[in-house]
């Protein structure tokens, strides 16, 4: 397409057109979204601009360990792990042996 038809179909002077060709100025958010839909491109594609890619997720953290607000014997434990069945059949008994050991005699 020529400069001057691509000056008529968007509506931009030719003298800007000029001036985006030969990289003496670039065109304002507006006339870059005309050009872009003249081209049929979008406005990332006509400016060179690639997208970034989406970040990743923070990773989760397989252990975790903090303060029980007001209970300075106590820890809240986090895990995220992947763990065998014997394995949690074991972490559970612990838990419960904690449990009745905390629990008074009734």
């Amino acid at each position: 397409m020529r400069p001057a038809d691509l000056a008529r179909a968007s509506g931009i002077g030719r003298d800007s057109i000029s001036g985006y060709q030969h990289g003496r100025t670039l065109p304002t958010p507006g006339n870059a979204a005309a050009l872009a839909t003249v081209l049929g491109v979008t406005v990332q594609e006509l400016l060179g601009v690639e997208a970034a890619p989406p970040a990743a997720p923070p990773p989760i953290p397989a252990f975790g360990v903090s303060a029980v607000p007001g209970r300075p014997d106590r820890v809240r434990l986090q895990m995220d792990r992947e763990i065998n069945f014997s394995t949690l059949v074991k972490i559970g008994t612990l838990l419960e042996e904690e449990r009745q050991a905390a629990t008074p005699p009734a």
